[in-house]
């Protein structure tokens, strides 16, 4: 006997009965623990409906862990579902976009071509050698210089904004080597 009642009536002698499914989900009553279940609903070995995990903005990150539920359709993701956006890195007093960031920029471009409604704001920064003014001037024109790369990719120019904030923001100590190199850089944040 499969079931309790089964085995029960097995005790008493009765034996081919006909198991109930009142709600004709599968599963029969004397152990269906949604017995009202609506008539095409998926269910599980219990009789209730299976739980379907929604991923409204299709990024691989379920909405009730998403984070960032309207990321850019083919935009990378981190574990929280937010996009992550890989910069781009200057050479000291320099603003050209090197050859090596390429492919950064061109999976911004893809973004940008695959969600229309988007734009963004490119964020230039310097480390701190130099005047204010100085570098203000130089992290506009790494700015630009990404924005000009994605324009001459077809990227209509009124979806992209610059910004140039000199040192005002590091994300590295401006004492080292390293840390100066860190900071020379363009950061592209989206905007909606």
């Amino acid at each position: 006997p499969d079931t309790p009642l089964a085995a029960a009536l097995a005790n008493l002698g009765v034996h081919n009965v006909v198991q109930a499914d009142s709600d004709g989900d599968g599963v029969f009553d004397d152990v269906d623990r949604c017995p009202d279940t609506p008539i095409g609903v998926d269910v599980d070995e219990s009789g209730c409906p299976k739980v379907v995990q929604a991923d409204s903005d299709g990024d691989g990150v379920f909405d009730d862990v998403d984070e960032c539920s309207d990321t850019p359709i083919g935009a990378i993701v981190d574990d929280r579902g937010c996009w992550v956006v890989k910069g781009v890195q200057f050479d000291y007093k320099k603003w050209n976009v090197k050859p090596q960031f390429n492919s950064n920029l061109d999976n911004i471009e893809n973004i940008l071509i695959n969600n229309p409604g988007l734009q963004i704001r490119i964020d230039g920064h310097t480390d701190d050698i130099g005047s204010m003014k100085y570098n203000i001037d130089l992290s506009g024109k790494r700015a630009q210089a990404i924005k000009d790369y994605l324009v001459d990719k077809g990227i209509d120019s009124s979806r992209i904004t610059t910004k140039g904030l000199g040192y005002a923001q590091p994300i590295a100590d401006n004492d080292t080597p390293n840390g100066r190199a860190l900071n020379r850089r363009a950061e592209i944040i989206p905007v909606k």
